[in-house]
């Protein structure tokens, strides 16, 4: 902050301070008795070592007055850096391939817990009417009494209490309790989606629970499907063999080409063979296959049979539909329809 004439005269007085000035010099002044090699070698180590301000604040560098002592220093962090950097990459290779371990074993679970859910859940639901909405109620509700009042005799039987009687679906995916329990305490009407399927109910024939809702209390409140979704959850896991809005889409293709068949069985290949190849479900990256295109045409057929029945052909009647339920064994588990 002096005068300019002040600033000129510093500059000419370290000026010659620094003539004749000889780094052998420097160092016996710095570490007197010490080799000029080692002071000269640990001075080169620290500038590399420690090469911005970051790593030499707060008195973090060894001194140079002892210089072995500040390259054994040096070196020992650099050796724990080498170290802690290939243990660092060591864990994340180890931890990746605990990872595919553990995926491939969830999805080999996934696989089997499919393989079973397929097997009682083959083809396509059944498809219930409006007309059939009130005597549906009624025969679902009888069922539902007749088995909610053996269910309180052998409680009384048992001596257990209300809650201890909850069961679960073979699959897994119901609880006895919590968030996603299926309310079994009240009859919950049957009631059906714009497309005509059961709104909570699951209307595969050969499923052990056909007809039973899966309805919870926030699918009641909310007017959501989580209960059903759950229960249907196989179907999209591994593999994804559902093909959301299909019968919506057939629908409004069936409306659109009424009284043709072709046109419809066409759009509707087109739309089924369209979904599996964006979701990767076909036998090739560039299609599906043609024993994907086989099963498409197969559910195609009785979607196409399904809208004629509601349109005004001949319908399966209601008795048919509810033929399965007299068939299903009701000893082992809680009737909740």
């Amino acid at each position: 902050q002096g005068s300019a004439g002040e600033h000129d005269a510093l500059i000419q007085y370290l000026h010659r301070c620094m003539v004749g000035a000889r780094l052998g010099r420097f160092v016996r002044s710095l570490a007197p008795g010490q080799s000029a090699k080692d002071v000269q070698t640990a001075l080169f180590a620290q500038g590399v070592f420690a090469h911005d301000s970051g790593t030499r604040k707060d008195g973090a560098l060894p001194t140079l007055t002892e210089p072995r002592k500040a390259l054994e220093a040096i070196s020992k962090t650099l050796r724990s850096r080498v170290y802690n950097a290939r243990l660092r990459r060591k864990i994340a290779r180890e931890k990746a391939i605990m990872n595919i371990a553990k995926n491939s074993s969830r999805v080999k679970k996934l696989k089997t817990r499919q393989s079973a859910f397929l097997r009682n859940h083959s083809g396509l639901p059944t498809l219930f009417f409006p007309s059939e909405l009130d005597s549906l109620s009624i025969q679902l509700k009888a069922r539902y009494d007749d088995g909610k009042a053996k269910d309180d005799a052998r409680r009384d039987n048992d001596d257990k209490q209300p809650q201890e009687a909850m069961t679960s679906t073979p699959y897994g995916v119901e609880d006895g309790g919590g968030k996603y329990a299926r309310v079994v305490s009240s009859f919950v009407p049957p009631s059906l989606t714009e497309s005509g399927m059961l709104r909570h109910r699951c209307a595969w024939r050969t499923c052990p629970f056909y007809l039973e809702s899966f309805a919870t209390r926030e699918d009641l409140i909310h007017g959501t499907r989580v209960g059903l979704f759950r229960h249907l959850s196989p179907l999209r896991h591994p593999k994804r063999l559902y093909v959301g809005g299909l019968h919506l889409v057939a629908k409004s293709c069936f409306l659109r080409n009424r009284g043709r068949d072709a046109p419809f069985k066409t759009e509707m290949l087109e739309y089924i063979l369209t979904q599996m190849k964006k979701r990767g479900k076909g036998d090739q990256a560039e299609g599906p296959g043609p024993t994907v295109v086989q099963r498409a045409k197969s559910t195609i057929e009785i979607l196409y049979n399904d809208l004629t029945s509601k349109d005004g052909g001949k319908s399966e009647t209601l008795e048919s539909k509810l033929r399965t339920l007299d068939d299903k064994p009701t000893s082992d588990k809680k009737r909740s329809i």
